[in-house]
């Protein structure tokens, strides 16, 4: 429908509409209100056609241009390139959810990582005192070491001392006891002499 005719009829029947809610009527106007009701009537009766003219006509450009359109889309290949971005769209969406689903493991991992780290860190605290505790004991060990060898010098010392003393009180003993043997061979020796030269006699 043309909008100049579209127009005109919405200002007529808006014009028709005010004189129809006129209150009173005098008496002499009454065939002119009967009048207006048919022109009204007949007015809407015409709007009407026309609207249902009017959705026609759009309706078949639409169709038309719709028609025109696809045939313009296909004779372009652009359904192809529309098929080939939808596949390229989908390509994406498995990109994105693989993308989503390393980013959760990367999380898993990373948490597991810190989770690591942290059980690393304490165990290097743990050993850290531990080495240190170590450094004490090791320090402690020398020392007692250092005693140990302190006193083994000394029993060395006083074992060679006794072993010594030993050794002396051995050989004067010796001493002692082969001058005895000789005395008591000597004695054996006069009273044998005597033994024979009586024995002579």
């Amino acid at each position: 429908m043309p909008a100049e005719d579209h127009k005109q009829k919405v200002e007529q029947i808006k014009h028709l509409k005010m004189f129809l809610t006129q209150i009173d009527f005098p008496q002499d106007q009454i065939q002119l209100h009967q009048q207006k009701i048919k022109d009204i009537s007949k007015c809407l009766d015409d709007y009407k056609n026309l609207l249902f003219e009017h959705q026609v006509q759009t309706v078949k450009m639409n169709h038309e241009a719709f028609i025109e359109s696809k045939k313009t889309i296909q004779s372009n290949g652009l359904l192809q390139k529309i098929e080939d971005q939808k596949k390229q769209i989908e390509e994406l969406r498995k990109v994105c959810s693989l993308k989503l689903e390393l980013e959760k493991k990367f999380q898993i991992t990373f948490n597991d990582f810190q989770v690591s780290q942290k059980e690393l860190l304490e165990y290097k605290h743990k050993h850290s005192i531990l080495e240190i505790e170590n450094n004490f004991l090791k320090k402690d060990l020398e020392k007692t070491q250092k005693e140990l060898n302190q006193l083994k010098e000394k029993l060395d010392l006083k074992y060679e001392q006794y072993e010594q003393k030993i050794t002396n009180i051995y050989e004067k003993l010796h001493e002692e006891q082969k001058k005895e043997i000789d005395k008591l061979t000597n004695e054996n020796k006069k009273i044998l002499e005597i033994f024979y030269q009586t024995k002579k006699t």
